[in-house]
């Protein structure tokens, strides 16, 4: 007998992202434009899956979005008006930028379509 303390839910996954690595670096000497590169590492079934990815700066403003592939990665040029530099406290502003990903993963399941049982019956909902 199987004691809880309500109802149980399992859920599955057809991927996620197992690992996530982000990286940017900044050219402060010339004309201080940035890059933001990523790369993801997907736990799935497929390998080829896509990830929406996209930029916002602190008050929610897209700066880029785009939809990458998974195994590719990110790779952003971005202009010296799209982000400004973070400085160190008493140095100037502090601005932050929010990194959203989103997999898309494309799932298909097959299943049969019957009646609901009836006593006696052998009809119902089947999985393939």
């Amino acid at each position: 007998m199987l004691n809880s303390a309500g109802p149980v839910r399992l859920e599955t996954y057809a991927a996620r992202f197992d690992d996530i690595r982000i990286d940017s670096s900044l050219d402060i000497e010339g004309d201080r434009s940035a890059r933001l590169t990523g790369a993801f590492t997907i736990d799935g079934q497929d390998s080829k899956f896509t990830v929406n990815a996209r930029l916002e700066d602190a008050q929610g403003q897209v700066i880029r979005a785009e939809e990458v592939q998974a195994q590719t990665g990110l790779s952003w040029d971005l202009a010296a008006g799209d982000v400004d530099i973070w400085w160190p406290i008493g140095y100037g502003s502090q601005p932050l930028y929010t990194l959203h990903l989103e997999l898309v993963a494309k799932v298909r399941r097959r299943f049969g379509l019957s009646t609901p049982p009836r006593k006696g019956s052998q009809a119902g909902w089947f999985y393939t």
